[in-house]
């Protein structure tokens, strides 16, 4: 498919010469005004040939600035298809093809403004929302007037390239935004379509939908609620795909994603991604059907399960088949601890490069650790791990969280550190790791949890192929208890850097050990320490701003304090890091430091080896105040 329109001609601009060039240099002025300059002709006459000339001068001297540009910038000399993807990989990247935000790069030239209008594959991305009509005043009934002549422009200027709409129906569209539906249901004019919001108003699109046959929709979304109400109030029935949509009318479907949407295993075949989060748990739910569902689909690259419920909700009456997943990437599974142990044991010819997460969700779990779904689940994750064409691991991730009444323990490897991990988003922890091991348990007294935390770390750490770790990752640890550092350290003799934050009591319990390591056995324990800044908020980790800027910053002044003794006993460290300080995630986020240009970091790097790094710059003796970029080695990112 060409990237342009085909009943388009392109831009005159991009077909500029040298032959036009030459007749622009050689025009002169319109022969008509100077006959009139030549008789004597009067004011009145003589005016608008003026008017004339002046306009036809004014586009001659932009024509002449365009040559001009483009014998001077090389993104004049690219072609029209070369430039076109370019303002495609930057709206792309930075997360603006359906708010539209890229088009500001029409306003930089005339060139770039027509090669992007006549760009359909940039206007195919589609949102439509319930916008500014929750407000039902005339104002608002004027901006959503407007947003729906915006939505006209972008569907002419995509012409007949398929797109890809985005349906957001919190509470329902209005009268004049339901007059467009009618649009995305002509069978070539979608390739994918995300649906959000109530599921009285999904619903009602679904099966509108569910009349045509789109034979070019490859991707699918719906997310559904848990729990369903009526405008008049009554609860109605989990969300479900129309019978027959994905059997019949979806033949080229490729990706299919569903939160809390009941549909019927059996129609899905020949899918490249599965994402199925909260699947409403039945007893009517057979294992066997999910599958031989996943056994119709040979090419699967992503798999994301979260099924809810009890392990006694699923049919596991029977002996599963291997199903083999040559081609994944991904496996996420997530749900009661039985149900994940039969999942995985049943998936085969998993290549050893794939991503494999599990997450045991259970109401009640024992606290031995030899409890039977929970050992085995240790013993799977350890042998896909072991895969000798498994990622090498560099940083283990541990996560420990107390949610009243839920407590979350996870372990996870990775090639590399994520140097910007989303601490909020702990369900997507499965997109950087290579191997994850996570449970999440409610109903456990605070002695049981710190058994979990000992013999589950201490099991998964003797069993996963730690040879190499060079990372030690605590920022997703709140452990009240105080985290066990000469524990973990035994099981991981070769790490050299620790990750922490400076709000958490981490690095209180770290400096102690690392202080009686030093003082009453000579020993430097890590060579590394990295502070992470990026969630030091006091709305999300502290209720006293003041108090936990003078915490954080205090805790880096006792890191220096702990250098410094480290270097008079000759035992000096390499690096100590603080990174994403100064990123803006909130207007509450408090910096560890307040860089000036005059700034001394020799108070920062004297007793260091290698220097003090701040924000992925080095600073040294050698290098002095300006610092260097820092190259990071194996385990960073």
């Amino acid at each position: 498919m060409r990237v342009f329109s085909c009943h388009r001609p392109p831009p005159a601009s991009a077909k500029m010469n040298a032959r036009s060039l030459k007749d622009l240099l050689c025009e002169g002025p319109q022969l008509t005004l100077l006959e009139a300059v030549d008789s004597g002709r009067n004011q009145r006459d003589l005016l608008p040939l003026l008017e004339v000339e002046l306009q036809r001068s004014a586009f001659r001297l932009q024509r002449l600035k365009e040559y001009r540009n483009a014998l001077i910038s090389p993104f004049y000399n690219l072609a029209p298809e070369i430039l076109s993807r370019i303002f495609f990989i930057y709206a792309q990247d930075n997360d603006e093809l359906y708010d539209l935000r890229w088009t500001k790069v029409l306003l930089v030239c005339r060139r770039w403004h027509d090669i992007g209008t006549l760009t359909p594959k940039l206007w195919s991305f589609i949102d439509l929302s319930y916008g500014f009509y929750r407000y039902r005043d005339v104002e608002s009934a004027q901006a959503e007037a407007l947003d729906v002549k915006r939505l006209q422009r972008q569907v002419s200027l995509a012409g007949l390239w398929p797109c890809a709409v985005t349906l957001n129906l919190k509470q329902g569209l209005s009268d004049i935004k339901q007059t467009c539906l009618p649009m995305f249901w002509n069978p070539q004019f979608l390739y994918s379509l995300i649906l959000t919001g109530s599921d009285y108003f999904m619903n009602q699109v679904l099966e509108a939908l569910n009349v045509h046959r789109h034979s070019t929709l490859t991707e699918l979304k719906v997310y559904g609620y848990v729990h369903n109400i009526q405008p008049d109030g009554l609860e109605i029935p989990t969300l479900g795909l129309p019978a027959g949509i994905l059997e019949h009318n979806l033949p080229q479907l490729r990706c299919l994603t569903m939160t809390g949407v009941r549909f019927n295993w059996a129609s899905i075949r020949d899918l490249r991604s599965i994402d199925v989060q909260w699947y409403p748990a039945s007893h009517s739910t057979a294992l066997h059907d999910i599958l031989d569902a996943l056994a119709r689909c040979p090419a699967l690259e992503e798999l994301l399960l979260t099924l809810e419920g009890f392990a006694h909700d699923y049919d596991l009456s029977f002996t599963p088949q291997p199903v083999g997943l040559l081609y994944a990437r991904t496996i996420y599974l997530s749900g009661p601890a039985e149900l994940c142990l039969t999942l995985s044991r049943a998936l085969a010819d998993i290549p050893g490069t794939a991503k494999v997460s599990i997450m045991v969700l259970d109401a009640w779990l024992p606290p031995a650790i030899d409890y039977f779904p929970i050992s085995s689940l240790i013993s799977e994750s350890s042998r896909h791990a072991n895969r000798r064409d498994a990622p090498v691991i560099h940083a283990v991730n541990l996560v420990q969280r107390m949610l009243v009444p839920t407590s979350q323990l996870g372990i996870s490897g990775r090639h590399q550190l994520n140097r910007s991990l989303d601490l909020r988003q702990e369900r997507y922890n499965h997109e950087s790791s290579d191997i994850l091991l996570s449970m999440k348990t409610n109903h456990m007294q605070e002695e049981q949890i710190w058994t979990w935390i000992s013999n589950l770390t201490l099991r998964v750490l003797h069993l996963w192929p730690l040879a190499h770790v060079t990372h030690l990752d605590v920022r997703q640890t709140d452990w009240p208890m105080g985290i066990p550092w000469q524990v973990l350290l035994e099981q991981l003799p070769t790490v050299t850097t620790i990750v922490t934050r400076p709000d958490f009591p981490g690095p209180d319990s770290l400096l102690e050990y690392l202080n009686a390591q030093l003082r009453d056995h000579g020993r430097r324990v890590v060579a590394n320490i990295i502070y992470d800044a990026q969630k030091v908020d006091h709305h999300s980790s502290y209720p006293f701003p003041a108090s936990l800027e003078a915490i954080c910053r205090l805790v880096v002044i006792r890191t220096l304090a702990y250098c410094a003794e480290a270097a008079r006993a000759q035992l000096p460290l390499g690096t100590l890091e603080i990174m994403n300080d100064s990123e803006a995630v909130s207007k509450y986020k408090i910096r560890l430091l307040e860089p000036a240009t005059d700034i001394d970091w020799s108070e920062m790097y004297r007793d260091l080896n290698e220097g003090f790094v701040y924000e992925g710059m080095l600073y040294n003796e050698a290098v002095g105040a300006h610092g260097i970029k820092r190259e990071y080695l194996d385990g960073d990112m």
